[in-house]
């Protein structure tokens, strides 16, 4: 599935470039969104507020996003040829092999007769390093694999391309993305949070007791991830403070991040991840990272 995925990528992109690769006659100059500029802010004293002040003041995030905008939108507008691909309603005009390509490809993505069939097979690799991991020295190299395969637990590191034109070209080192969004967890939780914790405790559940687990195995760890996900969330940073830009640029350098995870070996993490040189992160929120490390050593105890 995870090949399949990443073909189904590929795909995607030959059809998007097939789709811009068009005549000279239409192309168009991208031209600078002005409506979003907030001239009652000094550029000189907050260039985030003047650039995007607007935006912030009139555009609600949608329920399930941390943070909405143009390239938000485009992604809308990109799922939705993507669906109409997969459907077969409407195939490119540029390149109709493509798309009988990529529709077949999302097809046999969708053939659960199939997947049922091979069970966890295509998954036992992957299966086998989680099971590997018995300590947190066995963390920074199943974290990277993870992470280059596009799974992201405890933490995500990435590169904001956005930055690089203030100068800045450090990795970030950010919290993952909270499976309940901005649920409360504590006893302030309205219904709707209740409900949606136990339906998340239920799928977490079925999914351990297909993988093969027993079900009093399947009891016992569903509490731990559900306490340590609790925990996660409590420390998280919420929707609504990602949208304040600056609060989340704190410059770290990579020994110091010892002092939040004590015991990961970070230069063997960044080995890993093919970027041994780094010498300087940005850490979105200090605090989610010391949680998980706390959270690592209670498990490790």
């Amino acid at each position: 599935m995870l090949i399949l995925g990443s073909v189904c990528k590929i795909g995607i992109l030959l059809l998007l470039i097939g789709t811009n690769l068009q005549s000279q006659s239409s192309f168009k100059m991208a031209k600078l969104e002005t409506s979003i500029l907030d001239y009652s802010v000094n550029q000189g004293d907050d260039f985030y507020s003047f650039a995007s002040g607007r935006w912030l003041q009139k555009t609600e995030l949608p329920p399930g996003f941390s943070r909405y905008g143009y390239y938000s939108m485009a992604d809308s507008i990109i799922f939705s040829e993507l669906d109409s691909i997969f459907t077969g309603s409407k195939p490119s005009q540029n390149h109709p092999e493509l798309s009988e390509i990529v529709k077949t490809l999302y097809t046999l993505g969708m053939d659960t007769n199939r997947i049922d069939e091979q069970g966890l097979k295509s998954l036992s690799d992957e299966m086998n390093r989680i099971d590997a991991i018995h300590s947190i020295a066995d963390l920074p190299a199943a974290l990277a694999h993870l992470q280059l395969i596009g799974i992201n637990p405890l933490f995500e590191l990435y590169k904001p391309q956005r930055w690089e034109m203030l100068g800045t070209y450090h990795p970030v080192l950010r919290q993952s993305s909270m499976p309940l969004g901005d649920v409360s967890w504590d006893s302030s939780n309205t219904d709707e949070d209740k409900r949606l914790i136990k339906v998340y405790r239920d799928f977490i559940n079925q999914m351990l007791t297909l993988s093969g687990v027993s079900n009093q195995e399947a009891k016992h760890a569903v509490q731990t991830i559900m306490e340590i996900e609790s925990r996660l969330a409590s420390a998280a940073m919420s929707s609504s403070e990602f949208r304040v830009f600056w609060a989340f640029y704190n410059e770290v350098k990579v020994d110091e991040l010892d002092h939040m995870l004590d015991n990961f070996y970070w230069s063997e993490y960044f080995q890993h991840l093919g970027i041994p040189d780094v010498e300087t992160v940005i850490v979105s929120h200090p605090e989610y990272l010391h949680e998980v490390g706390r959270i690592l050593q209670d498990l490790n105890g």
